[in-house]
């Protein structure tokens, strides 16, 4: 198999193979996911959860928040396993580094899910403990 076709089967295959992904052959796809996928959905998760306070003070209840936040955490998570996996595949002695800096790409992707994550969380976890309605 020439390096042409070895890298279109990676790209259209497996993301997560870390022989591909040790050769750089990520597509902007998964780049993009690693990286935008926190800051969207926290900006999401902000918009929409004032959007449905009307909604929880109208029938009482808090789960439509709730679970916006339980959701939203779960797509920062993934993104952030997607780049550890990338993180984990383009460091150590046996990986080739990637002239694209996929590397930093993936640490960019962790920490931009973290950071995403921990405000996330934080923002949603008032509405535990709080009131969200006046009386």
């Amino acid at each position: 198999m020439s390096r042409r076709e070895n890298r279109k089967t990676a790209s259209e295959g497996d993301a997560y193979d870390a022989r591909a992904v040790g050769r750089g052959e990520v597509g902007p796809l998964t780049l993009l996911f690693m990286v935008a996928t926190g800051p969207v959905v926290w900006a999401v998760h902000l918009a929409a959860s004032a959007a449905l306070v009307p909604l929880s003070c109208r029938n009482g209840d808090r789960w439509p928040i709730n679970l916006l936040t339980v959701a939203s955490a779960g797509v920062i998570g993934a993104a952030m396993v997607v780049s550890a996996r990338v993180f984990r595949a383009t460091s150590g002695p046996e990986a080739e580094r990637s002239p694209s800096g996929l590397h930093l790409w993936a640490f960019g992707g962790l920490a931009w899910g973290a950071i995403s994550l921990l405000v996330t969380v934080l923002e949603g976890a008032p509405n535990l403990v709080l009131r969200t309605c006046p009386l």
